[in-house]
């Protein structure tokens, strides 16, 4: 604790928080502090904490959802056996439905911004599959010696959350990679919103 880039870090957060009247973003800062102490100096942990502080400091609340949504899709994934494939789609609806008015006014500038703050990177023009990244979270089961996926991708397609995030994912999420910075900010938005506390990623 007694570190000279702890001392960095609590002092930027400290200050970041005094710069804003966000009370999620003041949440955001004081949890990236206390979970900061679980991790040694000079990790990347605690180097991207840094400019994590900055980067939410400096982000606009529609901006840290998207982070969030971000975290949900390439971080996170059911972790005990595979769902039925109704009970994954209502697991989806239960992750992805407080981030359902990112959409709104999101352009391409909230992604320019991220990046420039070092938390995404943006590749335009990428072909990555929303189905198959959907799919690879439920996992697979066998069947009659087979691999058979737990996700109804047409039925998530037609339904409003699925047509809401299909925008966005073609829109431009499809080429967007969180960073390590991008990831830290992620986690603590993803848990904010949903009131879930998500397992620690691994850290070197």
């Amino acid at each position: 604790m007694d570190h000279p880039e702890f001392s960095v870090l609590l002092q930027k957060s400290i200050l970041n928080s005094a710069q804003t009247g966000n009370v999620g973003k003041r949440s955001l800062l004081s949890r990236l502090v206390a979970e900061r102490l679980k991790y040694p100096s000079e990790s990347t942990y605690s180097l991207a904490s840094k400019m994590a502080s900055d980067a939410i400091a400096n982000s606009t609340p529609r901006q840290l959802r998207i982070l969030g949504l971000l975290s949900f899709l390439q971080e996170l994934r059911w972790t005990g056996e595979p769902l039925s494939k109704n009970m994954y789609q209502e697991y989806l609806e239960k992750m992805l439905s407080p981030f359902s008015k990112t959409a709104d006014d999101f352009n391409e500038k909230d992604l320019l911004h991220l990046e420039a703050l070092s938390c995404i990177t943006y590749q335009r023009g990428s072909e990555r599959s929303l189905g198959v990244l959907l799919s690879m979270k439920n996992g697979r089961i066998e069947k009659d010696g087979d691999w058979e996926a737990r996700f109804d991708e047409q039925e998530f397609n037609d339904s409003e959350l699925g047509t809401w995030l299909n925008y966005l994912w073609n829109e431009a999420l499809a080429g967007v990679y969180l960073t390590s910075v991008g990831s830290i900010i992620g986690k603590f938005v993803f848990d904010e919103i949903t009131g879930i506390k998500t397992k620690d990623a691994e850290w070197s």
